[in-house]
């Protein structure tokens, strides 16, 4: 698998990062029965692009949304769209400090599933809102 860049705008007024990922996201199904050393690679390769994308991003200070909108050949059922995320999204944005904790007291999870219009590229789109900050605002 081959990752580009992905690319990242952040929404000051409205305290929202959006990060557009060139590739849908992986089926659970599909991560789980790969050998452990093709996911591990596929992990890192997500965290070089998040990395990358995210430079200038700021850190979770509180509670955020995560949206993640997939755009695929085929809409995935919710568990393996889920499922897939956690592995290479979710895991990956705590580990740069986007998110606090995957824990549903720092994370409010929203996932939808799109299917490609004919001519569409497979893509994945990571929107993170604030919604609260440490210092209650």
């Amino acid at each position: 698998m081959k990752l580009q860049e992905a690319h990242m705008t952040w929404n000051i007024p409205s305290r929202t990062i959006t990060i557009t990922v060139p590739i849908a996201s992986p089926s659970l199904n599909k991560f789980t029965y790969t050998h452990w050393r093709t996911q591990h690679a596929h992990k890192k390769k997500w965290l070089k692009v998040f990395t990358d994308a995210t430079l200038l991003a700021p850190k979770a200070t509180g509670k955020r949304r995560l949206e993640i909108h997939r755009h695929g050949k085929r809409a995935l059922d919710i568990d393996n769209l889920i499922g897939g995320a956690k592995c290479v999204i979710t895991d990956n944005l705590r580990k740069l400090q986007l998110l606090r904790d995957d824990s549903p007291d720092m994370v409010e999870f929203h996932a939808e599933n799109h299917k490609l219009a004919k001519g569409e590229l497979p893509h994945t789109v990571i929107v993170l809102r604030d919604l609260e900050t440490t210092n209650g605002t």
